[in-house]
């Protein structure tokens, strides 16, 4: 079991993930008291509910018992659920078990900032002290599935010996990833100090390559979440085009109406100048400008 007492919450990323605020409240409530019920799991970030994980859409007894930590009912647990794995906010692997990703990938930076921290510490203190009295170098063994560490000593060899070791030697490509990887997910110590501390123990060969794969795997999900969150701020950014293209759309429709109504006003505007027009060849016209009733006057015929 977890014996780390609380957990880091970032608000911020809280309310950025589209995906998690794409759900209802009441799932964004469950997913909190998620986080907090795996944060004491067995396994870190993974459901565990009476000593087992299992899938909690087809085991209806495993369901009944993760509703009761919830407080809410079997259906309406598994509906929740549902909406959140649909969402992509938890995952599911293929044996149907739920878990975080978020918190699976904090837990393994923490590791390898442990054993970041197992390797040497302040790299200015480091060097202070190697100018008294040189430490010897040592291997630190991670393993992605436990946070256990373990460190050994190499044999002494003479300094001569050591430099001929290193001389004319290229790091291999496996070398310059996880030195890459490791520096990238470790923030608390100076990059440049431990990149060229483990510069110095591939040269030497004494770089441990254990925790490669899971650096890659991390890095990997990392950039397929950031490929996401891009997608879905573009899809985001298409509905906000779409919308505005519609409203000018129709801005321009309307403003077609109103010049062929326009139009229309102005075609019957002049049949009727003309008909007056007319009938003021035939006989007397009213004038336009004076009122029309007792007071208006006519326009005598001119005579011969």
């Amino acid at each position: 079991m977890n014996s780390r007492p609380a957990f880091q919450f970032y608000p911020r990323d809280w309310l950025n993930d589209l995906d998690l605020q794409g759900c209802s409240l009441q799932a964004q409530a469950i997913m909190i008291a998620f986080i907090c019920v795996t944060h004491d799991s067995p396994e870190y970030g993974v459901l565990w509910v009476a000593g087992e994980k299992r899938d909690p859409f087809s085991d209806q007894n495993f369901a009944k018992k993760c509703s009761k930590i919830f407080r809410i009912t079997p259906k309406k647990f598994q509906k929740i659920l549902r909406e959140l794995v649909d969402s992509n906010v938890l995952k599911q692997d293929d044996e149907g078990c739920i878990y975080c990703a978020r918190m699976l990938r904090n837990q393994a930076l923490s590791e390898v900032r442990s054993a970041a921290g197992k390797c040497g510490g302040n790299p200015y203190l480091i060097k202070q002290s190697t100018k008294q009295n040189p430490p010897p170098l040592t291997t630190t063994t991670f393993s992605p599935s436990s946070s256990s560490l373990s460190s050994k000593t190499p044999p002494t060899t003479p300094p001569s010996v050591q430099e001929q070791g290193g001389c004319g030697r290229v790091l291999s490509a496996d070398e310059e990833d996880f030195i890459r990887l490791y520096a990238k997910y470790n923030t608390k110590t100076n990059k440049a100090g431990l990149v060229e501390t483990l510069k110095k123990r591939a040269l030497l060969g004494t770089l441990d390559l254990s925790c490669l794969d899971a650096l890659r795997s991390k890095e990997r999900e990392d950039l397929r979440i950031e490929r996401a969150r891009e997608a879905s701020i573009q899809r985001v950014k298409q509905a906000e085009a779409n919308q505005k293209r519609r409203e000018v759309e129709q801005q321009a429709a309307e403003a077609e109406r109103q010049k062929e109504g326009r139009r229309v006003a102005e075609k019957f505007r002049a049949q009727r100048l003309a008909a007056l027009a007319q009938n003021g060849e035939e006989g007397p016209v009213t004038s336009l400008s004076s009122p029309v009733g007792d007071d208006a006057r006519t326009v005598p015929p001119a005579e011969s």
